[in-house]
């Protein structure tokens, strides 16, 4: 991971109108050494922000995707948004 100990944008899950989190549900399904990689790597955008490619991609419209490698697939995840604006 790079950065310091600080947050800087913090990774939030897309939230349906029912509530429903479909890429949290998604990721609790995965193995546990797939789940740590993605966790590795949205650990890394939220605290080593800004991260470019090959682990986050400005997808437009403030969405970025995190993506990671997990055996041979490249699994994307574009759970991060309104990255590099504070609140």
């Amino acid at each position: 991971m790079v950065g310091g100990d600080i947050k800087r944008v913090p990774a939030r899950f897309y939230q349906g109108n029912s509530g429903n989190e479909p890429v949290r549900e998604w990721l609790v399904g995965l193995g546990k050494a797939d789940r740590k990689a993605i966790g590795t790597d949205v650990a890394t955008v939220e605290y080593g922000w800004p991260v470019g490619m090959p682990t986050c991609k400005p997808m437009g419209g403030g969405l970025f995707e995190v993506r990671t490698n997990l055996d041979r697939t490249r699994k994307r995840i574009s759970i991060l948004r309104g990255l590099g604006r504070r609140r």
